[in-house]
C-alpha cells in the first residue's frame, strides 16, 4: 500500500512505527551485513589483506568509501570521477580519495 507521509505532521505516528519494527530491521540488517561480509571477504576486501583495494564510483564524497571501511575494518583507495572537500576526511585516515576531473571542490 502505497501513501504519502508528511514527516512534519506525522513525526509520532513514524516513530513509533519504526520503533515496533525495530527488532525486525536490526535482524534483516545483520543478515545483510553478514552476506555483505562473506562477499567482501571473497573478494579479498578484508581488514588482513596486505594487498591494495580501491573503491570506483562516480560520487564525490566518499561516503560508500568510508562505509566499506567500517564494514571490513581498514578504507580501502577511492577513485572518483571528481571531489568535493568532504573527501578530504579520508586521506587524513590514510586512505586516498582522488578525483579525475576535479578534487577537494567546496
Amino acid at each position: 500500500m502505497e501513501q504519502i507521509v508528511d514527516l512534519g505532521k506525522e513525526r509520532l505516528k513514524i516513530i513509533h512505527l519504526i520503533e515496533a519494527l525495530r527488532e525486525p530491521i536490526l535482524e534483516s540488517a545483520a543478515r545483510e551485513k553478514a552476506a555483505m561480509r562473506t562477499y567482501l571477504e571473497a573478494q579479498g576486501l578484508t581488514a588482513e589483506s596486505s594487498e591494495r583495494n580501491a573503491v570506483v564510483d562516480v560520487g564525490y564524497a566518499g561516503t560508500i568509501q568510508r562505509c566499506l571501511g567500517q564494514v571490513i575494518g581498514k578504507t580501502p583507495d577511492g577513485l572518483y570521477l571528481g571531489t568535493t572537500n568532504r573527501a578530504r576526511d579520508l586521506r587524513r585516515c590514510g586512505a586516498s580519495a582522488e578525483g579525475f576531473l576535479f578534487n577537494d571542490v567546496d
